[in-house]
């Protein structure tokens, strides 16, 4: 996940041209895309489902 980030902002710093903005656009929304889909997965296998999934989850995405 953090190398898609990673990837989208080194694409922002070499992209001259504004028809390419379509790929730093794909990636970014690539890479938040794969974090809200893995991160309520990781909650589950970290805490189990005795602790609140809804509140971990809400936690780890407003600090990271």
């Amino acid at each position: 996940m953090a190398l898609l980030f990673l990837a989208s902002e080194i694409s922002v710093i070499k992209t001259t041209d504004v028809n390419h903005l379509w790929l730093v656009s794909a990636t970014l929304g690539l890479s938040y895309g794969c974090m809200f889909n893995v991160i309520p997965m990781l909650v589950l296998e970290w805490f189990g489902m005795s602790e609140s999934l809804v509140v971990v989850t809400g936690i780890l995405e407003a600090v990271g």
